[in-house]
């Protein structure tokens, strides 16, 4: 009699172990290719705000936006923001033009500028608010998290010595008083100051050269403090947009090397010009490059 042929089990397992391995490969390479996407619509986000900031500078003098430009929302660049373009419109008076007659009733002010920012407020790695519950701290983000609620959210935060009435250092600044607002285009080297930042807060700085690293990546319990962009979300990278309105890469221990404001060392304790070594890292950042 004919011997039928067939797979023994062996065959089939090998075969089966063969296909999940493919499958693993593969699907880790489209993972990465997505979140290598994620970080470059990330960068388009941030070189949008430059084009955002760098228009209002234009026309201002080479001054950022005052207590005034802000509204109500002093330091919150968000607030102000998406209340802006460079859409000139003339004084109305309800829905007609005012005539030039001395008799007519006189013109109310231009309508505010606006503009939908909404799309370019979130890093494409963090566009959901944390799940309800996760957060102890209403409001903070993580690392994967937008912060923010229902009415508005987002994933990067301002350098808070650029942010007027949000400067939390006395000792150096680029904005103080309206009387002595720094022209951005006086500053030095402004491809070595941070503009926005990938944040788990709508503000963000380092208050001086020995602030200690923490001691974990950010999670959405993480409490508030001057770290807020501190966190792994781009596979050992966050991006941000500079003064010189360029949006790229930064390190993470890089972010001690920044220029957050006019007095800030840049060779400070957590640099290798300063003498950290990998090791004098906290545990989470020590495989990560050193600058």
């Amino acid at each position: 009699m004919k011997r039928q042929q067939a797979f023994t089990l062996i065959e089939l397992l090998v075969v089966i172990a063969i296909i999940a391995l493919l499958m693993a490969l593969i699907f880790a390479a489209l993972q990465s290719a997505r979140n290598q996407a994620r970080a470059v619509a990330c960068q388009a986000n941030l070189r949008q705000w430059g084009m955002v900031y760098a228009t209002f500078a234009a026309e201002n003098d080479g001054r950022f936006p005052n207590e005034n430009d802000l509204r109500d929302n002093r330091h919150l660049w968000y607030g102000w923001a998406s209340q802006w373009d460079d859409t000139p419109r003339p004084p109305t008076t309800g829905k007609k033009r005012v005539s030039a007659s001395p008799t007519s009733t006189p013109p109310s002010p231009p309508e505010p500028r606006r503009t939908s920012t909404m799309g370019i407020m979130c890093c494409p790695m963090a566009a959901r608010t944390a799940p309800t519950g996760e957060s102890s701290i209403s409001g903070r983000g993580g690392t994967f998290y937008a912060w923010g609620d229902s009415r508005i959210r987002g994933s990067y935060g301002i350098n808070g010595w650029l942010s007027y009435g949000f400067n939390p250092y006395d000792g150096g600044s680029y904005v103080t008083t309206e009387q002595d607002r720094r022209r951005i285009t006086d500053v030095k080297h402004p491809g070595t100051v941070p503009l926005l930042l990938d944040s788990i807060f709508p503000g963000t700085y380092i208050v001086d050269p020995n602030t200690i690293p923490p001691f974990h990546d950010a999670i959405p319990t993480a409490p508030p403090g001057v770290l807020n962009s501190c966190i792994n979300r781009h596979h050992s990278w966050i991006n941000g947009v500079f003064l010189d309105w360029s949006a790229r890469k930064v390190g993470i221990k890089e972010l001690w090397t920044l220029k957050w404001h006019d007095k800030y060392d840049t060779n400070g304790r957590w640099t290798k010009a300063g003498g950290a070594k990998p090791e004098d890292w906290p545990e989470w950042l020590q495989k990560f490059r050193d600058y």
